[in-house]
């Protein structure tokens, strides 16, 4: 079924949802039955990716804090640096960087000596 711009909603108000901008590509449908089912598959298509996205956000989160809690306990006081790297690193990075730090001597071995 191909996608065809509709009509767009024009600015009656300062409403913000009436925007121009907020325009939506609409599918062409025989009826409002039809209309009605494909919009609630894709909320729920967008409500499965936001819940997704939210728990791959909370692991993330989650593991840079127990990562952060290990290198207080280990080696004491984090540079400032070593947090703002952490925060910006990948679940990847903070993986590995969990699967070193008990081995580590110090947190130049984990993040490098020119890291703080």
């Amino acid at each position: 079924m191909p996608w065809v711009a509709r009509a767009s909603i024009r600015p009656q108000d300062s409403s913000p949802m009436r925007k121009p901008e907020y325009r939506i590509l609409l599918p062409e449908v025989d009826d409002l039955q039809e209309l009605r089912i494909m919009l609630s598959e894709r909320l729920e298509e967008w409500a499965r990716q936001y819940k997704a996205e939210g728990e791959a956000e909370g692991e993330a989160r989650g593991e840079a804090l127990a990562l952060q809690k290990q290198l207080t306990r280990r080696f004491g006081v984090i540079p400032a640096d070593i947090l703002e790297k952490i925060s910006a690193a990948t679940i990847e990075q903070i993986d590995g960087w969990l699967y070193q730090v008990l081995d580590a001597r110090s947190v130049d071995d984990l993040f490098g000596p020119a890291a703080h």
